[in-house]
């Protein structure tokens, strides 16, 4: 039998997504004031579906302060209530171990979503004071996502995680991933609209609450 040699480079033969968005809500309103950035929020999937979608932002439709680690659906809360939402999906070719490394981490992140928190401060500091600072158990949505990626030997970005806005994301992913889509959320090619069209004018009487939509803070 021949031996394996340990330095062949393994097939990135699976692929990740990570989606930015912009929904209009106050608080990505100000972070776009302030940085100037196109999108103010990042999530991340292990399908194109977009249904599972992870990260750290708002628990609740309504109230912003209210946060932690959530799961997220582009069809559903805050994102359902905000149909003129700015979109962009890349596709990320990563190795079976990455794949599964990144899908252990989230589990983990599931398994002590009680424990963890949103970081408010850094966010706060970051958009007025360009300070930073890495706090155990705190995140929100970008940081997360990059320490998710940098955690697996993914590294998109010459600086700490918890420096890293959403708008990062976008050339590293367009240069070494896959731009899959840009563009308003219910143009996306798998958001599978029902047959009635959600609009602003009807989005409140479609929306129907429940206590496991969890959505975005900025």
């Amino acid at each position: 039998m021949e031996d394996i040699d340990k330095n062949v480079i393994e097939p990135k033969n699976q692929k990740i997504y990570i989606m930015l968005s912009y929904t209009g809500t106050i608080p990505s309103k100000i972070i776009k004031w302030r940085t100037g950035n196109k999108f103010s929020h990042t999530s991340i999937s292990l399908d194109d579906n977009l249904d599972n979608m992870y990260s750290f932002a708002r628990k609740g439709i309504y109230n912003p302060l209210n946060a932690g680690f959530i799961k997220e659906d582009i069809r559903n809360g805050v994102f359902k209530r905000k149909p003129k939402t700015e979109i962009a999906v890349f596709g990320l070719d990563v190795t079976t171990e990455q794949y599964n490394g990144i899908s252990k981490v989230i589990d983990e992140f599931v398994s002590i979503k009680n424990k963890v928190k949103y970081n408010f401060m850094a966010l706060s500091t970051m958009i007025f004071f360009e300070y930073k600072k890495e706090v155990t158990n705190k995140y929100f949505c970008s940081g997360f996502v990059a320490t998710v990626l940098k955690t697996n030997n993914i590294n998109l970005f010459n600086k700490d995680s918890c420096i890293v806005f959403p708008q990062d994301f976008y050339e590293p992913l367009k240069n070494t991933g896959e731009l899959i889509y840009e563009g308003n959320i219910l143009s996306y090619p798998k958001y599978n609209l029902s047959k009635e069209i959600i609009t602003e004018e009807n989005i409140e009487e479609n929306y129907i609450p429940t206590e496991n939509i969890y959505q975005e803070i900025v």
